[in-house]
C-alpha cells in the first residue's frame, strides 16, 4: 500500500465513529474483551468481540454527545443497529490498520493527549468543587454583597440631530420649535450613522457618551428638546424621548449567574492553591522570545 493510501486509509479510520472513538481512546474505558463469556458477545469481529456493556458504554456516549443527531440515533431501534454496524466498521477497520501497521501522526497523538489531560483537570476540578453543593444562603450572602453587579443603572432614550455647523443646527432647531418632526429632519440632515434610523440613539447610560452630550442629555425631561450641543462629532439637538430610573435585579433571576460565579472563584482559590504545591515558573525571556515570533507571523 502507498503512503498515499496508507494516510486516506487512516483518515477513514479516524473519521469513522464521529468522535466517539476519541472519547475512547482518552480514557480507555471502550476496551473490547478478548475473552468473554458467550452470553455477553453480541458481536465478533476477527479476534476482537463486542459484549453487552460495550454497547451499552457506547450507546451512553451517543445520549450524553453535543450531536442532536447522535442522541436521536442512540433513542431508536434502527438507530441502535446503525450504532452497532458502526462499532463493527470502526473494529474491522482497527485491525486493518493495526496489521498494515499504520500509525497515527504525531499531531494527532498530541491531540488526543492533550484532551485526555483536559478531561482529567475536568474530573479533579469536579470532584474537589462540584462534591461541596453551593447553597441558597451562600448565594444570596453573595447578592447582597455585591449588589451593584445586579443593578441596572439610570438610562434615557435618546434621538438626535447632528450637523456639521453651528448654523445649520440652529436653523434646524427653529424648524423643531415651530412643530417640524424630529426624526424626518434627522433621516434628512444627519452626518452619523443614525441618518437611517432617523437619529435614534436608543437607550444609553451614563459613561457611553462624551460628557459634553451626556451632562445635556440627562438634564432634559422627557419629551424635551435641547438647546444646540458643541461635541467634538459636530453640533448635535436631542430629544429624550423616555427614562427608566435605576433597578436591581431581583435574586430570583440572578441566581444561576451567581452560583457560576461563586463556582468560578472556587475553582481559582484552589488553582491558586495547587500553583504553590506545584511551584509554578515561567522562563521569561524565553517566553517573549516565543511571543516576538509569534507576532512576527
Amino acid at each position: 500500500m502507498t503512503m498515499g493510501k496508507k494516510r486516506i486509509f487512516l483518515i477513514i479510520l479516524i473519521l469513522i465513529g464521529t468522535g466517539v472513538l476519541i472519547s475512547y481512546l482518552i480514557w480507555g474505558k471502550y476496551i473490547l474483551s478478548t475473552r468473554p463469556s458467550r452470553e455477553k458477545v453480541l458481536a465478533k469481529v476477527g479476534r476482537k468481540y463486542i459484549t453487552v456493556d460495550d454497547f451499552k458504554n457506547e450507546i451512553a456516549l451517543y445520549i450524553k454527545s453535543q450531536n442532536f443527531q447522535l442522541r436521536v440515533m442512540s433513542l431508536t431501534p434502527e438507530g441502535r443497529e446503525n450504532i452497532l454496524n458502526r462499532m463493527i466498521d470502526r473494529l474491522i477497520f482497527v485491525q486493518a490498520a493495526k496489521e498494515d501497521k499504520i500509525k497515527l501522526d504525531r499531531e494527532i497523538l498530541a491531540m488526543l493527549e492533550r484532551l485526555k489531560e483536559d478531561k482529567l483537570a475536568e474530573k479533579y476540578i469536579s470532584k474537589k468543587i462540584d462534591t461541596q453543593p453551593i447553597t441558597e444562603d451562600e448565594m444570596m450572602d453573595y447578592y447582597k454583597k455585591n449588589i451593584k453587579e445586579f443593578t441596572i443603572p439610570e438610562r434615557i432614550k435618546l434621538r438626535h440631530i447632528v450637523v456639521a455647523t453651528r448654523k445649520e443646527a440652529e436653523k434646524l432647531l427653529s424648524k423643531l420649535k415651530k412643530g417640524a418632526d424630529f426624526a424626518e429632519l434627522a433621516q434628512e440632515y444627519n452626518i452619523d450613522a443614525t441618518k437611517k434610523r432617523g437619529g435614534d440613539l436608543g437607550w444609553i447610560r451614563r459613561g457611553i457618551m462624551v460628557k459634553e452630550f451626556e451632562n445635556a442629555a440627562f438634564k432634559l425631561k422627557e419629551g424635551q428638546i435641547s438647546p444646540v450641543v458643541k461635541t467634538s462629532f459636530g453640533y448635535h439637538i436631542i430629544k429624550l424621548e423616555g427614562r427608566k430610573k435605576e433597578e436591581i435585579v431581583p435574586f430570583e433571576k440572578v441566581k444561576k449567574d451567581i452560583r457560576e460565579k461563586i463556582r468560578s472563584e472556587r475553582i481559582r482559590k484552589l488553582k491558586d492553591t495547587l500553583k504553590k504545591r506545584y511551584k509554578v515558573k515561567i522562563n521569561e525571556n524565553l517566553w517573549k522570545k516565543v511571543k516576538e515570533k509569534e507576532e512576527e507571523k
